[in-house]
């Protein structure tokens, strides 16, 4: 980019609408870091990302629990969501978000694995979460964009966050997203 930022953008052919094939992922910034397994790629959303938010609903500090799920009624076509757990003293065995019927990111908080990937909280003992979200797309990004996962799924509006035990939620804030067109 002019600015000197390297950013990216994948095509996604898998999307099959009645008017589309495919569609761009959103847009990452890259760049190398250091990390404690060696050199990353880092990928993180654009910053630009935060002029599409309309509105910003945040929740927290609290305890998620089974008794207690959150965004169950927030309409979630195209948002921006971005949650920080505490998982010291948890008793939890996993959370687990909801972003599309079918579509479940689960977090094992023993094996420290995101739907079966590696993903270590920070060493405070906590883990941020950020997930785009645009009808037919999914992005991750957690451990400081070390780790990055780009998903096609089904358009839909269901969005909820579980857990199986108590985990202690520092904070989520879910934007919701304008149309860049």
């Amino acid at each position: 980019m002019p600015d000197g930022r390297i950013v990216t953008m994948a095509w996604q052919g898998e999307n099959r609408g009645s008017t589309w094939t495919g569609n761009a992922s959103f847009p990452v910034e890259q760049r190398l870091v250091s990390s404690p397994d060696g050199p990353r790629i880092q990928s993180v959303p654009v910053d630009e990302i935060r002029a599409l938010r309309r509105t910003t609903r945040t929740w927290g500090p609290t305890q998620l629990s089974p008794e207690t799920p959150l965004l169950a009624d927030e309409p979630a076509e195209s948002f921006d969501l971005e949650a920080v757990f505490d998982l010291t003293d948890t008793t939890a065995g996993s959370f687990t978000f909801r972003v599309r019927t079918g579509v479940d990111l689960t977090y094992d908080i023993g094996t420290h694995a995101l739907n079966g990937h590696p993903l270590r909280p920070s060493p405070d003992g906590t883990l941020a979460l950020r997930l785009l979200v645009d009808r037919g797309q999914l992005a991750i990004f957690a451990a400081a964009g070390v780790y990055y996962e780009c998903l096609n799924i089904e358009p839909g509006n269901d969005l909820c966050l579980t857990s199986e035990g108590v985990v202690q939620l520092t904070a989520v804030s879910l934007h919701h997203l304008n149309s860049i067109w």
